[in-house]
Parts: structure tokens; C-alpha cells; sequence
């Protein structure tokens, strides 16, 4: 364990706090990154819903933006947004994203 001890002699509770959140944000990206590739490799394996449902839908643009015009996607103008992750159409966020097509555009 960390010594947390300052010169002075008493407890450093900022940076034991800091250390915690650091050790929380790296294993939230470590999920998230697994979870990017159990969708990707669903999506390869022609699970579209499956890799829907595993994607965190973590980059998106909203389908009734100009972006989804200029980029000429089939939605334009529709309600929800694009996943660039998994391509799906989806609405919501964080726990309640909730998948409307999955994985149908191609995705960069």
C-alpha cells in the first residue's frame, strides 16, 4: 500500500482520493475497450444485434444535425443519433441508450 503520509506527519487525503479516481477511470477505459472489441468482432461474425447491444455507443452525432446531411446518412433528419463506433441508430444515454437499427451504416 501507498504511504499517503505527508512530510508534516499528517494524512494526504487528496492524493489517496486521486489515486482511487485514477485506479476507477482506468478500469472504466479497460471496459469500455472491451467492450469495443466484443462488438467488433460480433459485427465480423455477422451478429449485428449482439454487437449493438455489446457496443458502448461512446461517439455519436446526432442524426438531425447538419453532419448527418453533409455526410449523406440515410437518416438525415431523423430523431437520435448515428453510433461511429457500431454504426447503429440509437437514442438515450449512458444506461438508457436504447438501440432503434442496429449496426446498420458502415463504420470508419
Amino acid at each position: 500500500m501507498k504511504n499517503y503520509e505527508s512530510p508534516d506527519g499528517s494524512w494526504d487525503w487528496d492524493r489517496e482520493q486521486a489515486d482511487h479516481d485514477q485506479a476507477a477511470l482506468e478500469a472504466a477505459g479497460r471496459a469500455s475497450a472491451a467492450r469495443k472489441r466484443r462488438s467488433r468482432a460480433l459485427r465480423e461474425a455477422g451478429d449485428l444485434e449482439g454487437a449493438a447491444l455489446a457496443c458502448p455507443h461512446g461517439a455519436r452525432y446526432g442524426l438531425d444535425g447538419s453532419h448527418a446531411r453533409s455526410v449523406g446518412d440515410p437518416r438525415a433528419g431523423e430523431h437520435g443519433d448515428r453510433c461511429l463506433e457500431c454504426g447503429s441508430h440509437v437514442e438515450g444515454y449512458g444506461s438508457a441508450v436504447r438501440v432503434l437499427a442496429a449496426c446498420e451504416e458502415a463504420t470508419r
